[in-house]
């Protein structure tokens, strides 16, 4: 079987700038269930119940001293920063597709690293999301939206029914 939608390219873009040429890596948020132990009475073993998801959390490097990235972190709340990611997926076929990344959220760190002289140096934005879509080929693979209670994973709607019974 060959390859198919191969990542062979990545672009990011802060306040309306382009990083390209500078991007070293992204790592997407871990999408992962958050679950509680339970054993009740008359059960032989315990269960994990599922109680929402994980935190999202998200870190990129680049190779720019970027003043406006650093600047990006904020003590105070209503400061969330959003960033889009673009990639080129690549099929087996030479059909490149595009990737779309929107991540809104907290920037939690900046890390200058290490600055020597005649050295490469990098910056590495980490944050906390409270909205984040995925679209691939112009299809919504995954859309999170943690304020609005929304879970969008292929065109399904995971908490409509528990928003409606919460009345929102």
């Amino acid at each position: 079987m060959a390859l198919r939608r191969v990542f062979k390219n990545v672009n990011l873009f802060f306040a309306g700038n382009s990083f390209a040429g500078e991007v070293v890596e992204v790592n997407l948020p871990k999408l992962k269930v958050k679950t509680e132990e339970f054993r009740g009475g008359g059960m032989d073993a315990p269960m994990d119940i599922t109680q929402g998801i994980e935190k999202l959390t998200t870190d990129f490097t680049v190779k720019e001293y970027s003043p406006l990235l650093v600047g990006s972190a904020s003590p105070r709340e209503g400061a969330d920063q959003s960033f889009i990611m673009r990639g080129a997926l690549e099929d087996w076929d030479s059909t490149v597709s595009p990737m779309v990344v929107i991540m809104r959220g907290k920037v939690t760190e900046v890390d200058r690293g290490s600055l020597k002289p005649g050295a490469e140096s990098q910056l590495k934005i980490s944050m906390t999301l409270d909205y984040y879509s995925e679209e691939v080929a112009g299809e919504m693979v995954t859309e999170i939206d943690v304020m609005n209670m929304t879970y969008l994973n292929n065109g399904k709607d995971a908490l409509s029914d528990i928003r409606n019974a919460l009345g929102m």
